[in-house]
């Protein structure tokens, strides 16, 4: 009797857990708009940035990605720390290489805490920016900017930091990235000044992407799904999961949207850009040949 009410408690506990695991994938806990962390720039990217719509195409056309085309960038570090973040920008794509999360050790009492965006191969997650033109050069994440300085800190009694990254072509045309942090947040804003000072007209818009490879999550229960992967927030969904493996397949044509956000999550953090929220914009995903997803 006793080793059977043991073997009717053990089987109770794993059907617990099961159910308990498929509600969790299904109702997963939905991001913090405002708190995301982040972006950062993968030196060693391969990727070509998305391609402006050809002359007299509307402009309702989405962007799309080009082809991987090999070439090797690589920039001076900005070290920058504030109270919440300890990063480092790459002058190659003005982004933020690394990005450690200084209140969130990796685990209780340990000294080391959560580097959650990183540059470096397997763990790989980055987050990337830039503008194309619809001709003649623009500062794409592979470009590379000067700085003003090479050292940032968050001092008592201030609120922000703004690291100003700049970019000239042969004609004229110069471009200021500024990307700010702020006190207390997590949110890194960035913008754009440009002054044309060549003697033609020039046009760009800006674009985001997300950048990550296929992990195994550290310390992952073999009991409890978490989900890794994409997630995209648009008017008809506030909420929608893009698995890695889905990524190549996801039909642009279904990606058109006014605001919204973008994120690659895993347990407990997540990376995200958002957009502006009056700006039409086009989503999209592909699956790169060398296990990276953007």
């Amino acid at each position: 009797m006793e080793n059977q009410r043991l073997f009717l408690f053990i089987a109770l506990s794993l059907v617990v857990l099961l159910l308990f695991s498929a509600w969790q994938e299904h109702n997963a806990p939905k991001p913090v708009v405002g708190v995301e962390a982040p972006g950062a720039a993968d030196t060693a990217s391969l990727e070509a940035p998305p391609a402006l719509p050809a002359a007299g195409m509307a402009e309702s056309q989405p962007l799309s990605v080009a082809e991987a085309k090999p070439q090797s960038v690589t920039g001076e570090r900005i070290h920058v720390r504030t109270d919440l973040l300890d990063v480092e920008i790459n002058t190659a794509g003005g982004e933020i290489s690394r990005a450690a999360l200084l209140a969130y050790p990796v685990s209780l009492g340990a000294s080391e805490v959560v580097q959650l965006l990183d540059d470096r191969l397997p763990d790989l997650f980055v987050a990337q920016s830039g503008l194309v033109a619809s001709s003649g050069s623009a500062p794409d994440h592979h470009a590379i900017f000067s700085s003003e300085q090479s050292e940032y800190r968050l001092a008592a009694g201030q609120d922000e930091i703004k690291v100003n990254l700049h970019w000239q072509d042969p004609a004229g045309v110069q471009v200021l990235k500024t990307l700010t942090f702020h006190r207390n947040s997590y949110v890194v804003d960035v913008a754009y000044q440009v002054q044309n000072g060549s003697s033609q007209t020039w046009k760009a818009r800006p674009y985001e992407q997300l950048q990550r490879t296929k992990v195994a999550e550290h310390n992952q229960s073999r009991f409890i799904y978490t989900y890794m992967g994409g997630v995209v927030s648009s008017s008809w969904n506030h909420y929608e999961k893009v698995k890695f493996e889905d990524m190549a397949k996801w039909k642009p044509e279904q990606s058109y949207n006014q605001g919204g956000w973008i994120a690659m999550i895993q347990h407990y953090f997540l990376g995200a850009w958002i957009p502006d929220a009056d700006a039409p914009n086009h989503f999209y995903t592909k699956a790169l040949p060398d296990g990276r997803y953007l």
